[in-house]
């Protein structure tokens, strides 16, 4: 009786947490008062930790003990229903057509262009001084003002991507400035959006159809990719190159591989951050034996890299490699960050802030399933860069992670799919 009377209360301890958890999905969480006692609730990852810790002991335990008194909630096949209901899956996704994936990819597009577009209406404020900067530089320029910005600060990005959109508007009559900013984000929004069907793309041709439309529907649910996409920030933008480079990547011939090396040269021109990229792009190369390949990405990265931030420093600021210089300056020479110290170990060791250990450790049980290009890509980034916001981090942060940090974006998200990495092992898909 009392080992009955303790299995319903960590029943009940669980159906407490499944409704804690969905009431941060709905409404975003926030801080409660017990008593003297604050409670800060806006992420699920320590509720979700918390419940498949009780759950799995509650399994291990107690499996033969139905789920709260009901006898139809007996948990003692439950791992075999479990792995039955993934077979009919797995057969239900196998079956579709490449049309009728690509129907339900453009709807996921859709919904998750629809959610930027509202973002970026309603929540109009800014979060950090990159976005203002951008605003400053664009803004400057259309209305011939002289306003201070950081010398860091690349023109290409704001100046190729967001400039021409704005001009477009001011010509239509669009004057307010509140205007100008939504439609420079209406730019971003759009290339996050197109990601994710040139990412249904490039993982049906590497990882076929069903896991292309998995990765996709975390893509699209992705609580980052959704948000930074509702801005004016270069990250997006910069990850539809990614995207594109590592699909090229995967092609034999020394045109795959210097558009490679060009693609990977304006993502690092729009953040230079990026530019880390190309060490996954050679090690799959030369892994691979293609040198040939190899040289042609490395020399057309460099050429595209330093032509597109030379021509354009020299435009905006009337020298070359001006923000380039002051870049390396202010982070490698003086060991600055706008972000504070990070070792290089950091997101490592910080999992939690940008993905979750469930997820993450789906990600690198890809290497054990020889899907090692994917996780090449995203994990040989890790070490020595210090922003970690690009696609394939994207697709590994869970789709509904609150960031404390950024009320703006707490309002509207992705509906709650959650899934794999895009190293997922599908039975019907080929081993490269």
């Amino acid at each position: 009786m009392v080992f009955r009377a303790a299995v319903w209360l960590v029943d009940a301890i669980l159906v407490g947490l499944t409704v804690t958890i969905l009431g941060v999905l709905l409404t975003g969480g926030g801080v409660f008062s017990v008593g003297a006692l604050r409670v800060s609730v806006r992420s699920i990852d320590n509720p979700l930790l918390f419940w498949l810790i009780v759950a799995g002991l509650r399994w291990w335990r107690a499996r033969s003990t139905p789920f709260l008194g009901v006898r139809s909630l007996l948990l003692a096949d439950l791992d075999v229903r479990a792995l039955r209901l993934c077979r009919r899956i797995a057969d239900c996704l196998s079956t579709l057509t490449h049309t009728r994936a690509l129907a339900i990819i453009a709807g996921f597009t859709i919904l998750s262009f629809a959610l930027r577009v509202i973002n970026a209406y309603v929540h109009y404020g800014f979060f950090a001084g990159d976005d203002v900067e951008i605003h400053e530089m664009t803004l400057a320029a259309l209305f011939h003002r002289d306003w201070p910005v950081w010398n860091l600060r690349n023109a290409f990005y704001p100046m190729t991507f967001i400039f021409p959109a704005q001009w477009i508007a001011l010509q239509c009559g669009f004057t307010g400035t509140g205007a100008l900013i939504f439609v420079g984000r209406l730019v971003v929004a759009l290339f996050s959006s197109i990601t994710c069907l040139l990412l249904f793309r490039v993982a049906r041709l590497y990882l076929g159809v069903p896991v292309a439309l998995l990765s996709v529907t975390i893509l699209a649910a992705s609580h980052l990719h959704v948000n930074i996409g509702s801005t004016e920030l270069p990250r997006p933008v910069a990850a539809f190159f990614l995207v594109a480079a590592f699909g090229l990547s995967l092609r034999r011939g020394l045109f795959a591989g210097a558009a490679a090396g060009v693609l990977l040269g304006l993502a690092g021109a729009m953040r230079f951050g990026e530019a880390v990229f190309i060490l996954p792009a050679l090690t799959i190369l030369l892994a691979e034996g293609r040198r040939a390949d190899a040289i042609a990405t490395v020399v057309s990265f460099g050429v595209a890299l330093l032509a597109i931030t030379g021509v354009a420093d020299l435009m905006y600021w009337g020298t070359p490699f001006y923000s380039f210089r002051n870049a390396v300056d202010f982070t490698l020479l003086k060991g600055l960050s706008t972000r504070g110290y990070q070792p290089f170990h950091y997101y490592f060791s910080h999992i939690g802030e940008w993905s979750n250990l469930y997820v993450a450790g789906l990600g690198l049980g890809a290497i054990w399933l020889r899907y090692w290009k994917p996780s090449a890509w995203a994990w040989l980034a890790c070490c020595p860069t210090r922003k970690l916001d690009t696609w394939f981090r994207c697709c590994l942060s869970w789709p509904w992670q609150q960031e404390p940090s950024s009320g703006r974006f707490s309002m509207v998200s992705d509906p709650p799919i959650p899934g794999v990495p895009v190293g997922w092992r599908w039975p019907s898909s080929r081993h490269r």
